[in-house]
């Protein structure tokens, strides 16, 4: 008889204010905080759950697990919703819902996969992480661009002639329209009607929003706001993460009327630069999706994984034969962006 203790033991948390306070030791970015959970759990309910794996009494992972309705060929947009668990962040940032060290990472998901019932999906995984029986596809990469730069000014002189010139272009669409920066709390119905807009245009949306979610995020988030004559034109917020002294693009929204006018996507996507810049960050994750406008400013893209599983052998087998469908198949090319004085490292 083998009475050798188990190297891990597994607990399980049904309520964000239950998460010990140790959770935070192995986060890497503020969604994953247990403050950030609890926030998640009163604006954006989805049954969520919380795991935690110790060896000898160490915690050494940890997950987040919700239950919502996703279409499964939502990168091939066809409409598909299954009721899935998915074991990630309840709104939709890049980072996964699962982390910690390698090893207990893993042994955590191999628990998962056999203790939630149903279809689990796991999403932003590392593609290096072994998730055993499941099958791993690619999602949507993160877009990501290192701050090298002591100024705005001193970034667009980083910038090869052709990416300087069109950022600048750009640039002077928006140069009469005013901007605002607040909190959240400024968030008004005209704002969430242009955030609805984008998810009707969206292909690859996975939850829908409340108003009061983003009206009373916490005060790291900062709501920049673009007016012409009272109307909005676009917005975006943006979150500082001051421990690891990331910046974060949270989410935006744009009047696509004016769209063309005004080019107001991009210029969210330089504000939030801008904004970067001036903060002395190391970092801006701008967030998933608009790859090719993205890696126009000089983002890298960092591939991400979804891993997807049922322990019904038909259904798996289905799964498996229609994961073309599932995964995410858009190819970018590459973007000399910068001049030879900037390195990406």
């Amino acid at each position: 008889m083998n009475l050798e203790k188990p190297k891990y033991s597994i607990i399980k948390v049904d309520s964000a204010h239950r998460i010990p306070e140790e959770w935070d030791s192995l986060v890497r970015g503020i969604f994953q905080e247990k403050d950030f959970l609890v926030y998640n759990e009163e604006f954006n309910p989805c049954q969520q759950r919380y795991y935690l794996v110790y060896d000898s009494d160490i915690l050494s992972a940890a997950a987040v697990v919700y239950t919502i309705s996703v279409d499964l060929f939502t990168f091939s947009n066809i409409p598909s919703p299954f009721k899935m668990n998915i074991i990630g962040l309840p709104v939709s940032v890049s980072l996964p819902g699962i982390f910690g060290k390698k090893e207990a990472v893993e042994h955590l998901i191999a628990y998962l996969l056999e203790k939630e019932k149903g279809l689990k999906t796991g999403l932003n995984i590392n593609p290096e992480i072994n998730t055993g029986d499941a099958i791993i596809l690619r999602m949507l990469p993160t877009l990501e661009l290192s701050l090298k730069f002591s100024s705005w000014m001193d970034y667009l002189e980083h910038l090869r002639a052709p990416y300087r010139r069109r950022c600048l272009q750009i640039s002077e669409k928006m140069k009469s329209i005013n901007a605002e920066k607040t909190t959240c709390s400024f968030f008004t119905d005209s704002h969430y009607r242009l955030y609805l807009d984008v998810l009707k245009h969206s292909t690859t949306k996975l939850e829908t929003l409340s108003l009061s979610y983003f009206k009373n995020l916490p005060p790291s988030f900062q709501l920049t706001t673009y007016y012409r004559n009272e109307e909005i034109i676009s917005w975006y917020i943006t979150c500082f993460d001051i421990r690891l002294n990331r910046f974060y693009f949270f989410f935006g929204g744009h009047n696509y009327f004016l769209n063309k006018k005004t080019n107001a996507y991009f210029n969210n996507l330089i504000g939030v630069l801008k904004d970067g810049i001036e903060k002395r960050c190391d970092f801006v994750d701008f967030g998933q999706t608009a790859e090719i406008p993205k890696m126009r400013l000089g983002s890298l893209i960092i591939p991400k994984a979804l891993f997807i599983y049922h322990s019904n052998p038909v259904v798996f087998w289905i799964l498996k034969r229609f994961k073309k469908l599932i995964a995410y198949r858009k190819e970018f090319p590459e973007h000399n962006v910068f001049n030879s004085s900037v390195s990406h490292n």
